[in-house]
């Protein structure tokens, strides 16, 4: 055995033992209980039996588990295992990027006086301009195979991933609610349970408590609790002036953390947007 073997296996006699210690501290969801076999042989533990291990990597990247009898099949399954991780981690990386254009978007939207009064009214009303999945908008093409591959692993990835103490978990809610809210990407995957308005309001709080040092964060919840000032994909219900009043000072407070990165489209998008929240809140309580 060369050295680099030697080095090779000694790693991987260090991660089989270090996973054997993170899967018995860890309870696996019972969700996952009735589906699981060994990734290496393929072998269903019997009832009364050893216990399969779960690869605390994935758990630990917010990855469905994979599972094995223990150091041997781990071994054997390694290499392959790790190329999976790595494509997994392409596969995020690139439906981060898809992500990120949602907030691009929120930049390009029109700012005519009249178009802020529509906005104001939808946010007020809880109307929201709902788009056909199926049409994409104008400037937007369709999907590659390669990016509705991505976006839907990383949906999946993001919706099994429900611990908020976990690694990245805020990241991933920010991302996840970034895909969904762009009609191209909605036509990958169904709708999850959390994509309705009571559910995303609670989740954008949970999420700004997590990581209130993240400007998306913030950004986040001041879209979801203006309903994205009537432009949003999911069917947002009645808001009130304090809802309103505290959108916009999310999306100041979004404003104040990154407008060191911020462009200056994204910079005045937010301006207009927190004052559109402002005056609304206002008009509502001037209508009494």
């Amino acid at each position: 055995m060369n050295r680099t073997t030697e080095k090779a296996s000694r790693k991987l006699r260090h991660y089989s033992a270090w996973n054997s210690r993170r899967s018995a501290s860890r309870p696996v969801p019972a969700r996952m209980e009735a589906s699981r076999c060994c990734s290496g042989c393929g072998a269903v533990p019997q009832e009364g039996g050893a216990k399969l291990q779960a690869c605390s990597l994935c758990r630990s990247e917010g990855l469905p588990p994979s599972f094995f009898c223990g150091e041997r099949c781990l071994r054997a399954a390694w290499p392959h295992h790790r190329e999976w991780h790595r494509e997994q981690e392409r596969l995020h990386g690139l439906a981060l990027q898809v992500a990120a254009r949602h907030w691009s978007l929120s930049a390009a939207a029109p700012c005519s006086a009249y178009d802020e009064l529509l906005s104001a009214m939808g946010a007020m009303s809880g109307q929201c301009g709902h788009h056909d999945p199926a049409q994409p908008r104008q400037g937007e093409g369709a999907a590659s195979s390669d990016v509705a591959l991505a976006v839907t692993t990383f949906l999946l990835a993001a919706e099994q991933h429900t611990d908020p103490a976990s690694l990245r978990w805020a990241e991933r809610c920010i991302a996840a609610y970034a895909l969904r809210s762009q009609p191209d990407c909605l036509a990958c995957a169904p709708p999850p349970p959390w994509w309705t308005d009571a559910e995303l309001v609670s989740l954008s709080a949970r999420v700004v408590a997590a990581r209130p040092d993240l400007p998306l964060a913030w950004r986040m919840r001041g879209e979801v609790l203006s309903g994205r000032l009537g432009q949003a994909s999911w069917c947002v219900g009645p808001r009130s002036p304090d809802e309103l009043e505290e959108a916009g000072h999310a999306l100041q407070r979004s404003l104040a953390l990154g407008q060191h990165e911020l462009a200056e489209a994204d910079k005045e998008t937010l301006v207009r947007q927190a004052l559109m929240c402002f005056r609304a809140a206002q008009t509502m309580r001037d209508a009494g």
